[in-house]
């Protein structure tokens, strides 16, 4: 996943991959489809959001599945 971060220019695959990681790492946030968590990690493969704006996501992510 840190792999992804370093890419210049993801595309839609890579922040899939990264989607599905997160989702296994964390049991996909238990499912509770309220948490912000769940909500942003589905917001990488949308086009909600500016790269530069995923890459924050992800670098939350991150953080919130090591602690997990």
């Amino acid at each position: 996943m840190k792999d992804i971060l370093i890419i210049e220019e993801p595309d839609y695959r890579n922040y899939y991959e990264f989607d599905r990681a997160i989702s296994a790492l964390t049991d996909n946030f238990n499912s509770d489809t309220s948490s912000a968590d769940y909500i942003l990690c589905n917001a990488l493969t949308s086009e909600k959001f500016e790269k530069y704006e995923k890459r924050d996501i992800m670098v939350h992510l991150l953080k919130v599945a090591s602690e997990w």
